[in-house]
Parts: C-alpha cells; structure tokens; sequence
C-alpha cells in the first residue's frame, strides 16, 4: 500500500505553497504519471515519496506518506556530478556489497534491460560519458537489484534516443511494478500510465490544485476539456439568470425608493410602500446568497507565450554552406563526408541514436559560425554549460543586453510564467524545466535570424512544448535542433538530417 495523506509544502523564501492537502493511494501494479507545468512540485512529490525528506528551503509543512510493506525505490531526474564521475564497476561496489548480490538475478536483470554484463565491471567509463540509453538501463538495474515493489521514475525518458524510448515505454508496459512516473512525453503518457495526477498552479501560481484521474492520458485530456466547457456552460446559465433577477429586483427597488421619497399622505399607501421595501431587502439577502452559490467561472493555468522575432530570412539566402571532411572525439570517428546547406528561411532537425555525434556536430557547426562572424542564439543541453547556478535569472539575463531594462526582463519572465519572486531566486532552486525557459527568455532577448537548440523540449511541459513548437513554426529565420522528440521533429522540421553508420544522412521522416 502506498499513501500520501494530507501533504502540504511551502517554499520558504517565497511563502509560497506549492502543495496543498495532496491526497492520492496508487494501487498495485498501477502505472501513474505525474504531469504538470514546469516547477509545480512534480519531482518534489516524487522525492517526498522517496525519502520522506525534502531539499534545503522546501519545508513540509503537514502530511505523511504511508507505505507499509512497500519497497521504495528512485531514479532521480539528474545524479550529483559526484554518482556521474564514478565508473560502473565503483557504483555497484559503493551500493553494493558485491559477496550478497544474487548473481542469478543480476544476470537475469541484464537480460531483460538489454545490458551488455561488461558494464557493469568497467572501471574505465564514467556513468556521466554513458549514453543515456545506457545510463538509464544502468541505473535502473542497480534500482531493480535491491528488489523494489514500487519504483519512482523523475523524467526517465529525458536522455534518451528514439530506440531508447521504444524500449522504455515496453518496460513500463511489461513490468509487474507499481510505477509513478514524471513525464512530459505524450506518447509515452498515451501508452503507459493508467491513472493521472496533473498538477497545476492557478490564481498566478496562488494556488495549488491537483487532480487524480484514473484512466488513460489521452481520457484524462479529453475529461479536462470537457469539465471545463461544462462548469463554464454552467456558471454562464446561472450568472445570467442571476443578472435577469437582479436587473427585475433593481427596477422594483428604485420604483419603490423614488415613490418613498416624495409626500405620500395617504397612511395606507405608505405602509405598503414601507412592507414592500422590507420585501426587498429579504429578496436582496436572498439574491446575495444566490450570488455566492453560482458555478464558479473555471481557473485555468496559463501557458507561457513566446514571442520571436527575426528580419525575415527572404526564400533564396544563403544561410550556411557547413562541409566537414570527418568528425572525430579523443580519435574515435563518429561522422564523415558531413555537409549541410541551407537556403531560406528553413527548420533542420539533426537525429540519431545516443552517442553517434548529434552534439558534438551541432559545436562543430556552432564554431563555423562563430568562426565567419555570424550571429545566433543558442540554447545547449547541459544547462550548466552557459548558466551560473550562483546568480539569479534576472542577473543572468541582463548580461546579454546593451541598455538594461528591469521592465522588459519582467515581461519577458512573466510570460514564461516566472512569478517576481522567481525571477530573483538563484538558478540553482529553479527546476529544470524552469532554467530551459530562461534559455527561451534569452533567445526572445537576442532577436537573432538563427536559432541553434540541443534538446529544446527535454525538461518543456506539454504545454510549454506546444508553444514553443507553434512559435519556431512560424518563426521567419532559421532553427537548427537536435531532438529525440518523435512529434516534434516530424511537425516542425522542413529538413531532416539522421546520423548513422558514421554518414549523415538526409531522409523524409523519422517513421522511415
């Protein structure tokens, strides 16, 4: 049995709540996703139900997690640089006492992750230089070795090329688990989770409100919808039929007033002109209670709205003429005979499985362009690459503009959907999917005609993802992105390079 019962969380520096009264008991062998905007609490919950404990300035303020039984076990979104310089082989000696390990189980467990038994004992590769594929694989076996009943999963599918997913969603299908996953990948919510728990912040992130569905994602998504049409419908009846009995009330009551005010005479005339005015207040009372009774108008939580803006890249500019003889990384030829020209105003997808070179060619193209003095935005896949986790985001973004304008940075983090406090949080108490979205307030900062992104919608809400993917559509200059995201890239790219047997490849779409 598992149970969170009454939890309530506050974010110290902001008093803010993040969670409130959380109820929710996950069945056996259920599969739940957890969903939801970036930072409403997703991977917090997941920790709480992990170690019952929380990071420094996250305070749980009630609740308690029942789990009588169980066999809790995490995969967290990110491991410390410390997990990611060790080398498999001293991973499993530093969790594991290597002379209790059921072996039997180990290389059963090998067999169904797909892992080569090699791994495990390599003293030589660190975890952080595995492909996410592997890493994972890895990381869910060590979990797995120490015989779970539940296993809690913070965006497993983050690292991961597309055969990777594949696998990944079979897993989560096949297994004999409970499993609670975060995810924002809508195939896989489509195909693994049979309860949904969305959680959201409404009121301009006031209020905390989460909601349990058991059933399907694609359910759930069409049950949302129509819940809101309905109470909408709803108030909208009730409201108007309120606004016809006031606006009748309110005739008689200026009727009666007026008539109370001028010289009545007649004794009788007045009483009755005295009873039905103590009348109407009884129907004004009553009518204030109406009002408060009516179908509350549904909260819903905004989206973020990004805005882009380019000098329209006319259809016949040559934009990059990108030729590279080989590739190589510390000797090993990842890539050769690479040439990518584009002309116009066009969007290129770069694929392929984990390891086969997509980033390390996406610098190479990076230092081309750097090179022959052009200019671009560029949002990497390791945040840390560009982002100083000591300074704020507003101190972050500032950097890159010539006039500082406070009040330009606030619009642009507001659409994001960045409360005040936020904006002045450190980078380090910012999510991950957060932190991507200061990377998209930087881009609509810089107002460049090329536009290089790794991994754009890795740690992007649906959401967020869904408008990040409507503005690069109608975007009027270039967009270079590498991807594992199936959708995305089949929706928006006009080009689509795959890199493969060492060649890159030009095809038609990912399904070929």
């Amino acid at each position: 049995m598992l149970y969170v019962k009454n939890l309530t969380i506050m974010l110290e520096k902001d008093l803010r709540t993040l969670i409130k009264d959380f109820n929710v008991f996950i069945d056996r062998f259920s599969k739940v996703a957890f969903i939801g905007e970036e930072g409403n609490g997703k991977s917090t919950v997941l920790k709480f139900m992990a170690s019952k404990k929380l990071d420094n300035g996250i305070r749980i303020v009630s609740g308690k997690l029942v789990d009588k039984d169980e066999v809790v076990c995490y995969l967290p979104q990110q491991l410390s640089n410390r997990y990611l310089s060790m080398t498999p082989g001293e991973y499993i000696e530093y969790n594991f006492d290597l002379n209790y390990i059921d072996y039997t189980n180990l290389y059963s467990l090998l067999e169904e992750l797909s892992l080569n038994k090699e791994l495990i004992f390599d003293y030589e590769i660190t975890i952080g230089n595995l492909s996410g594929g592997e890493r994972l694989k890895f990381l869910l076996l060590c979990e797995l070795l120490k015989n779970p009943t539940v296993l809690l999963l913070d965006e497993p599918n983050n690292d991961l090329d597309m055969d990777s997913l594949i696998w990944l969603e079979n897993f989560i299908i096949k297994s004999k688990l409970t499993i609670v996953f975060v995810s924002h990948d809508k195939r896989i919510l489509e195909r693994c989770s049979n309860v949904i728990v969305d959680f959201e912040q409404v009121m301009k992130k006031k209020e905390s409100r989460i909601t349990v569905f058991k059933g399907d994602y694609r359910t759930y998504v069409d049950y949302k919808a129509n819940k809101f049409e309905n109470q909408t419908k709803q108030h909208n009846k009730e409201q108007e039929l309120y606004d016809k009995k006031y606006k009748r009330y309110n005739e008689i009551y200026t009727k009666v007033h007026h008539l109370q005010n001028q010289a009545v005479r007649d004794p009788l005339v007045a009483k009755n002109l005295k009873d039905k005015m103590r009348s109407l207040k009884s129907q004004e009372k009553r009518l204030h209670k109406e009002k408060g009774a009516i179908t509350k108008r549904p909260d819903y939580e905004d989206s973020i709205l990004i805005k882009l803006a380019s000098n329209n890249i006319y259809d016949s500019k040559k934009v990059l003429n990108f030729k590279l003889d080989k590739l190589e990384i510390n000797g090993k030829l990842l890539v050769e005979d690479c040439s990518i020209n584009i002309i116009g105003p066009q969007k290129i997808a770069i694929i392929g499985n984990n390891g086969v070179g997509k980033t390390s060619l996406l610098n190479e193209i990076l230092n081309y362009m750097i090179k022959n003095k052009m200019d671009f935005s560029y949002m990497p896949q390791d945040y840390n690459e560009k982002l100083d986790k000591n300074i704020t985001v507003v101190d972050y973004l500032k950097r890159n503009i010539v006039e500082y304008n406070r009040d330009m940075i606030d619009i642009m983090l507001g659409s994001l959907n960045f409360t005040r406090e936020e904006m002045m949080h450190p980078v380090s108490k910012l999510s991950e999917g957060q932190r991507a979205k200061v990377f998209l307030a930087e881009i609509m900062i810089e107002k460049k005609d090329i536009i290089i992104l790794d991994e754009p919608t890795r740690n992007l809400s649906i959401k967020s993802k869904d408008e990040l993917f409507r503005v690069l559509k109608m975007f009027a200059g270039v967009v270079i992105f590498v991807s594992h995201d199936r959708e995305f890239v089949d929706n928006l790219a006009t080009t689509i390079y795959k890199i493969e047997n060492k060649k890159l490849l030009k095809i038609k779409s990912i399904e070929k």
